[in-house]
């Protein structure tokens, strides 16, 4: 005949559990997103993008000026933080290769945080989790906001055409 327990796992055990849980959940709900837009010069031909990791191959994408921009978002790999995306650029016989996540970056790029609560005591909240792109005739720009006015990521140039 089996006993049954008369103890129940003690607050800090069970506090500790709650945490784990709660931070596994986030991490497996949390995307990030990518952003690619074409800013170039009116009746030029197409960019042409195609974008990779490790485990997938968002194959060729052409993508014209003025139209919406190419976007997907994916979940990092938080257990072993190697998750990288990058991307083959190809306009007007000139290219360019790099990365446009990296999770060694951190939220340095990626993400934009607004501290709330009261200053003894201060809180982050997360406003977005987006690498913006805009591709131009003289090389890529990075954002971490597509508000070209936003104090919180002007656009800067972060590779030229011919970068590898």
């Amino acid at each position: 005949m089996k006993s049954i327990p008369t103890s129940f796992p003690s607050t800090k055990s069970l506090f500790i559990n709650i945490l784990t849980l709660s931070l596994v959940c986030s991490a497996c709900v949390c995307k990030i997103h990518v952003d690619i837009s074409n800013h170039l010069p009116d009746g030029s031909p197409p960019l042409t993008v195609r974008c990779q990791s490790a485990d997938d191959d968002l194959g060729y994408h052409e993508l014209y000026p003025n139209q919406p921009s190419y976007t997907w978002a994916f979940r990092p790999d938080w257990w072993l933080g190697t998750t990288l995306f990058f991307c083959h650029f190809w306009w007007d016989g000139k290219d360019a290769v790099f990365d446009v996540y990296n999770e060694d970056w951190g939220t340095t790029y990626c993400a934009r945080f607004k501290t709330v609560g009261p200053s003894w005591s201060p809180i982050t909240e997360e406003l977005s989790n987006t690498c913006y792109w805009q591709v131009m005739s003289d090389g890529i720009y990075l954002s971490r906001t597509i508000d070209p006015f936003s104090s919180e990521g002007s656009w800067v140039q972060t590779h030229k055409w011919g970068d590898r």
